[in-house]
């Protein structure tokens, strides 16, 4: 059966009886495939099943056999049918950490984002939650989650998801002990399907997709750990180079370093304290010793680029990738950031700016082949990473760099990329559309795993 969306309501004047809507008793009836399962999440109670009382288009369930699934609240719901079994709308859960005792701001700064993100999957007829490493209880099988309905937040008591969706915001926060206990029991022990858990690391993207070959046309040459004379070479062959922490995400400790044709000096560009920075040295060593006391352990050296410009500052592309229900990648958004005065990054903490690709369109070389170029590399570098590393990937957010030729590179790739750009007004509707694909990619992975996971609840 494809999938359904209808009203999923309570009755409280029955027991253990799924009362459908005409149109779907109907299809039972022509197909003799009456369910005698319903599930929500990983629970599931069996039932009968009759026509909708009041003929209406609706679902109704009994009240035991609302709180034996634990549905949290009425709303629409999309329902699919395998063999005997009705499945209610795939349960997504949301794992993140940062909360908070607000009754308001549970997650502080990052409230609204989840807040958008929830009422999301209440639009695809997915039920969602919130939840962190201690609202897990084993015993009980069973996470105290946070809902979004009403314009209020509230907690509610869920079965195992069906898929979990990995928003944890910073990779040491990853890295803790407790957030990796959850992880490991969920996923491997429950076997829960787990998408974008890790955050890339850059030098084991790098060397998994230099070596790919229908893509390493767009990977920069980079070196781990890189020597003084390994640096001079580079920057003999490109003039600057960026020097980027193994493990750094949104800019953080990037440096440029620059050796001009006919300057004796070597110039160096990264943030700081609020501010960008530029600092002359009279020779290489001097400035990777003052900048880098702690050595270049643990830094890649990326060859530079001579980005496109629009009116002297660098520009690149952030490019979203997602998966849909079919588990396909797509594009779904793509913005142009011009970096700020002085700036090494387009970041806007940096002093970057977003503009759509529509408004810079006039001003790329080749405008529209251009574009093409850009969306055909991000999805051909999304099938590469997906191939190469372990694990379910949904979303990636692509950096690209067109250079003065048109060429495209690989800047960055990010698989819990910031949301910067749909501070753009012109923006929402892909911004809404990466906040419910999601959810797509949830129900894919639950389709798909369901039959082996589900726990069967005698009613």
């Amino acid at each position: 059966m494809s999938k359904l969306l209808f009203p999923l309501k309570k009755h409280v004047t029955s027991k253990g009886t799924l009362f459908a809507p005409s149109s779907l008793f109907k299809r039972w009836v022509d197909t003799k495939r009456f369910p005698n399962e319903v599930s929500f999440g990983q629970q599931t109670c069996t039932i009968q099943v009759a026509p909708h009382p009041d003929h209406k288009e609706e679902l109704l369930l009994s009240a035991d056999l609302w709180d034996r699934l634990r549905l949290p609240y009425e709303q629409h719901v999309s329902c699919s049918q395998q063999q005997r079994r009705l499945c209610l709308a795939p349960l997504i859960g949301i794992f993140t950490a940062g909360f908070q005792s607000s009754t308001y701001h549970p997650l502080g700064s990052r409230s609204s984002y989840f807040a958008n993100l929830l009422s999301a999957a209440e639009e695809e007829g997915v039920f969602a939650f919130l939840f962190g490493n201690h609202h897990v209880n084993k015993g009980a099988k069973t996470i105290e989650g946070l809902t979004f309905t009403d314009g209020k937040w509230r907690q509610e008591t869920f079965p195992w998801p069906n898929a979990v969706y990995d928003r944890i915001p910073a990779r040491k926060v990853a890295a803790l002990q407790d957030v990796q206990e959850v992880r490991h029991f969920l996923e491997d022990e429950q076997q829960i399907p787990w998408f974008n858990v890790d955050f890339f690391n850059k030098w084991d993207l790098y060397t998994k997709l230099k070596n790919h070959r229908q893509i390493n046309v767009y990977i920069p040459e980079s070196l781990l750990n890189p020597s003084l004379e390994e640096l001079e070479r580079m920057l003999d062959d490109y003039k600057h180079v960026y020097l980027k922490p193994v493990e750094g995400s949104f800019g953080a400790g990037i440096h440029q370093i620059i050796r001009p044709d006919n300057d004796p000096y070597v110039y160096c560009r990264f943030h700081e304290n609020g501010g960008n920075r530029l600092r002359r040295y009279s020779s290489l060593k001097r400035c990777v010793a003052n900048q880098f006391p702690q050595s270049l352990q643990q830094m890649i050296a990326q060859q530079g680029i001579k980005l496109f410009t629009l009116n002297d500052h660098p520009i690149d592309f952030r490019i979203h990738t997602n998966k849909n229900k079919r588990g396909t990648w797509i594009i779904t958004a793509i913005a142009a950031k011009i970096a700020g005065e002085g700036s090494i990054t387009t970041h806007l903490k940096t002093g970057g700016e977003i503009r759509t690709v529509q408004e810079i369109l006039d001003w790329l070389p080749e405008k529209h082949e251009s574009v093409k170029r850009l969306k055909k590399a991000a999805l051909q570098l999304s099938l590469a990473i997906d191939e190469s590393l372990d694990g379910f990937i949904g979303e990636i957010g692509f950096d690209l760099g067109l250079d003065e030729s048109g060429r495209v590179w690989l800047l960055e790739a990010n698989s819990k990329p910031g949301r910067a750009i749909f501070r753009h007004p012109n923006l929402q509707k892909e911004e809404r559309e990466t906040l419910r694909l999601p959810f797509h990619y949830g129900t894919f992975l639950a389709k798909h795993t369901r039959l082996e996971q589900l726990r069967v609840i005698q009613a």
